[in-house]
């Protein structure tokens, strides 16, 4: 039972390193843009705004799907982990089969 249990806390700390990865790979694509307050737009508080005209080639990360290299990498990471727990699960079990056939307890 200890030995389940010291496997599934395992398998948690690796699930727990797994998000760092994509979070490099997301810092990738952010850009060093920054928001400034200049002095003038306290002088025209009074005044209304112009109309605001977007620019024709903005782009933002909101909404953005991610690209296929992020997408594989993710998918292997979870294929790693799923045959972790399988070829976990398959020793145990063949432990278990080998100590009952031998006529021992199984731990």
């Amino acid at each position: 039972m200890k030995k389940i249990i010291g496997g599934c806390a395992v398998l948690l700390f690796l699930l727990w390193l797994v998000p760092p990865y994509q979070v490099v790979a997301e810092g990738i694509n952010r850009t060093d843009a920054a928001i400034s307050f200049e002095e003038t737009q306290k002088e025209n508080k009074g005044k209304l705004p112009s109309t605001y005209v977007p620019k024709v080639n903005t782009s933002t990360s909101r909404g953005q799907l991610p690209f296929t290299g992020e997408l594989v990498q993710s998918f292997i990471f979870l294929l790693a982990i799923i045959e972790g727990l399988i070829v976990c699960l398959c020793i145990f079990s063949f432990k278990k089969i080998y100590h009952s056939k031998k006529g021992g307890e199984a731990e």
